[in-house]
């Protein structure tokens, strides 16, 4: 039972920690992504207004937004800036569960505010994000696990940081969640493997065509396109996901199955994260990957100290002993022995060769660490202890660095010289114990009350009807949106289910080339006239490129990506009037208020050419127009 219970019961609360910083990162690089386009994309300047986005949806889709309720641009950048506030907090493990829950309603807002931006990536990331909100993300390698832990266990000396037992940590609700996050996986990797079924996947040729499609494929995309490895890339991105779910349910030998199912997840998210432009869709699988670490790996990694330090502190510094707890608690392999700076002990040790003035002197102006006869002070022991420490400790070598060092020095010595001064003024005492405050809390009780195990029993249940929840709501729409799936399950038939994978933007489109990639080559070019006769694109800033020989020019993310291909749908009619108003006003290049910019007409096109076979010359441009405009229809302008 403990072997199924490991298995599929449960997630290491350290892979849960990794994984949320990963995601978190990806978030927040998402988010820089759009903030650049805030005025384009989430304002009433840009190409559509929220009042219109409303209006043409009213009959077409259930769509729900939270960014519906900003307008200007100014708006739209304080609302980005909340956000920004939401995913750190949630990254670092700050009330994560709120901070998850904030993050989730803000980012399924950011990708319904305009549902012609919408890709696979934004799928991805909303199903993950919603999946794992029913699983304790912030038990460790988080502020909230680090303040427990310092609430919890308040070391007084070098006795108490010395004593590695650690307070038993809660478990977690026993619930199905974990499990059903491999279902979600499963969901993802199948629902695309199984949508991927055209003629080009079967006969090896789907990535040839895919990198040559060049609104998105990246500059190393680019290069490598004509290198021949079509045959190779095709079969990995199709058939690598297949074999994650498969291997991670394997409960024997997992530190091995886990391993190659992780490494088949890495290898797939690269390939697709470095060749393509497609926004969330490659990372955040590959920070799903964080999930699948067994705790057998972190047991090893780090189980027995592996090069042990002596660290020598002043026991009389409030910050100084503050600082001893947390690296403690970074300090997972337990290398570091702590030490009061007490001259005598020092003086034992080969560098001082019994010389207690000596010892004295050091010990009164910094912190010393011993790493076996080599012997290190100020910044650079700073920089040993911040090395054991536990997933962040490769960035303390940044104090080698040039300029970085210099720096560093001088922030130690002011640091070192006032300690006692700032321990107090934090109010952690000339001593590290904290002044006394009137009203002490007392310490609760470690026995766990009827109330807490049926607390713990109800919490269970209601994580997995969360998650169970989530993974039917992305069956549904897997189900709907791709009629071929192997994936049947009935559920695309329970409009509630389709609603509300609907207004959550889960939308089942794991496929990013189903079933094909295209056969042609194509993007939007806009050829507009100013007033000087300044013949530019607005969007680009460049000539037209009606010939698509500079592809580069026109890569503007994978927002851009989606929205240029969905205008230049027929379907998508009604909502090229806002569009037409926003290239007139100038677009995201020209400024309307100079008289010599304003847009006098413009035509646009989407111009496309077929991707010939491997070793054919390209064919001739076709241009298929969208629209014309000439004059204004008018709004104002904003100024660049």
């Amino acid at each position: 039972m403990d072997l199924i219970k490991r298995a599929y019961l449960r997630i290491d609360p350290r892979s849960l920690g990794l994984f949320r910083i990963l995601f978190g990162t990806v978030l927040i690089a998402d988010l820089f992504d759009r903030w650049a386009w805030a005025a384009d994309f989430y304002s009433n300047e840009g190409v559509l207004p929220n009042h219109n986005h409303l209006f043409i949806l009213k009959d077409q889709a259930e769509v729900w937004s939270v960014f519906h309720s900003f307008s200007s641009e100014g708006e739209a950048h304080a609302a980005f800036l909340i956000t920004l506030f939401f995913y750190a907090c949630f990254t670092v493990g700050w009330y994560t569960r709120t901070f998850q829950a904030a993050s989730l309603v803000a980012l399924i807002g950011l990708c319904g505010r305009n549902v012609l931006t919408h890709s696979s990536g934004d799928s991805v990331a909303i199903a993950l994000l919603a999946v794992t909100l029913f699983l304790p993300l912030g038990m460790r390698v988080s502020i909230d696990a680090l303040r427990r832990s310092l609430r919890e266990v308040d070391e007084k000396g070098p006795a108490e940081l010395n004593d590695r037992s650690r307070p038993k940590t809660p478990e977690p609700a026993p619930s199905l969640a974990p499990l059903l996050v491999l279902g979600l996986l499963a969901v993802i990797h199948y629902g695309a493997a199984s949508s991927e079924n055209g003629e080009t996947w079967k006969s090896g040729e789907a990535m040839y065509y895919a990198l040559h499609v060049d609104r998105w494929t990246s500059g190393l995309g680019v290069a490598l396109r004509d290198a021949g490895l079509s045959g190779i890339l095709t079969p990995l991105v199709r058939y690598a996901p297949m074999l994650v779910v498969p291997l991670a349910l394997v409960p024997v030998a997992r530190p091995i199955t886990r391993g190659l199912a992780i490494l088949l997840m890495l290898v797939h998210g690269l390939t697709l994260g470095l060749l393509f432009t497609l926004g969330l869709y490659a990372w955040s699988l590959m920070a799903a990957a964080a999930l699948l670490i067994p705790e057998e790996v972190w047991a090893r990694r780090y189980g027995e100290p592996r090069r042990p330090i002596d660290v020598f502190y002043d026991g009389d510094c409030g910050v100084c002993l503050w600082s001893a707890r947390l690296a403690k608690r970074l300090d997972w392999a337990g290398d570091i022995t702590f030490h009061v700076n007490d001259p005598e002990e020092l003086a034992t040790y080969r560098t001082f060769d019994g010389d207690v003035e000596k010892a004295a002197k050091v010990a009164d102006e910094t912190m010393v660490v011993f790493d076996g006869d080599d012997v290190f002070t100020e910044h650079r022991a700073v920089q040993q202890v911040g090395r054991r420490a536990a997933l962040i400790g490769p960035l303390f070598g940044i104090l080698s660095w040039p300029g970085v060092w210099s720096l560093a020095l001088f922030a130690y010595k002011r640091f070192s010289a006032r300690r006692r001064d700032v321990s107090v003024a934090l109010g952690l005492g000339a001593c590290g114990i904290p002044i006394p405050k009137d009203d002490a809390d007392e310490a609760a009780s470690d026995e766990e009350t009827p109330a807490d195990v049926w607390g713990r029993r109800l919490g269970g249940l209601i994580c997995t009807a969360g998650a169970a929840l989530v993974v039917c709501v992305a069956l549904a729409q897997t189900e709907s949106r791709n009629p071929d799936t192997a994936l049947k399950t009935g559920l695309s038939s329970n409009a509630k289910l389709v609603s509300l994978a609907n207004y959550a933007r889960v939308l089942g489109d794991w496929g990013v080339f189903a079933p094909d990639p295209p056969k042609e080559n194509g993007a939007l070019v806009v050829d507009a006239t100013t007033n000087n006769d300044w013949n530019v694109d607005p969007i680009t800033g460049w000539p037209p490129d009606l010939t698509l020989e500079s592809p580069a020019r026109a890569r503007k993310g994978a927002m851009w990506m989606a929205y240029q291909a969905n205008i230049a749908d027929p379907d998508n009619a009604s909502f090229r009037k806002e569009f037409r108003r926003y290239l007139t006003r100038g677009g995201h290049i020209l400024d309307r208020k100079e008289r010599d910019q304003g847009v006098k007409q413009l035509e646009v096109y989407w111009a496309k050419v077929p991707i010939p076979p491997p070793g054919e010359q390209r064919g001739e441009v076709e241009l298929v127009k969208i629209f014309s405009q000439r004059g204004s229809l008018g709004g104002p302008k904003r100024r660049f």
